[in-house]
């Protein structure tokens, strides 16, 4: 059987429990940071989260990037902090192409 991980502190622990398990699963500690931009009828949503049982890349961090809720761009990340800076990072890039007068939300539909 696979480990179950939750966070701790912010830091990757592994669940005593499966209950333990389900329980962080389906709580807001797993969601590290969530920001929403619109612009006109366009939306764009950043959310990074821990997902609690890793990745194909054995990674348990991911942000992921919505225009106008489909999918749009997913990176993968080994540590909290690393998920975090990446999710402050991208936000910046976006407010500012969001503020400019750039394309940034059919280049994301793009994708």
């Amino acid at each position: 059987m696979f480990e179950l991980y939750i966070l701790k502190d912010k830091k990757v622990a592994i669940a005593e429990t499966y209950q333990e398990w389900v329980n962080f699963f389906y709580s807001k500690e797993r969601i590290i940071a969530k920001t929403s931009f619109v612009k006109g009828d366009n939306n764009i949503e950043v959310s990074t989260v821990f997902v609690c049982v890793p990745n194909i890349d054995n990674t348990l961090f991911e942000t992921m990037i919505f225009a106008d809720g489909d999918s749009a761009y997913r990176e993968t990340h080994s540590t909290y902090e690393e998920a975090e800076q990446y999710h402050k990072a991208i936000v910046k890039y976006i407010e500012n192409e969001v503020n400019g007068d750039n394309h940034i939300i059919t280049e994301l539909k793009r994708i």
